[in-house]
């Protein structure tokens, strides 16, 4: 959901590589990119290769949904502690409550 986060804050821009969205979000790489690949056979992102590559959402970050991009990837919208309980959230500090 993260990655979602990060490429909806960067909508409308250049694609944006998965070393940079690893680094900010402080996942491995490799995980990420499993992930991204699933988004984007999912029809949330829109992914190309080379050195110009990178990834971008394919609609408006406002045609999209957590709850949206949790069932795609989950199944179900199976509780996360940083969408349930933000405040309590350790994951990131953009997304726990002030």
């Amino acid at each position: 959901m993260r990655a979602l986060v990060d490429l909806a804050q960067r909508y409308g821009g250049a694609t944006v590589r998965t070393v940079d969205i690893a680094e900010r979000q402080s996942n491995p790489e490799p995980y990420l990119d499993q992930l991204l690949a699933t988004l984007s056979k999912l029809g949330f992102i829109r992914s190309r290769r080379g050195p110009q590559g990178g990834h971008v959402l394919a609609n408006a970050p406002s045609e999209i949904s957590l709850g949206m991009g949790l069932a795609g990837l989950e199944g179900t919208a199976a509780p996360l502690d940083c969408i349930t309980g933000p405040a309590e959230c350790t994951l990131s500090k953009d997304l726990r409550a002030t």
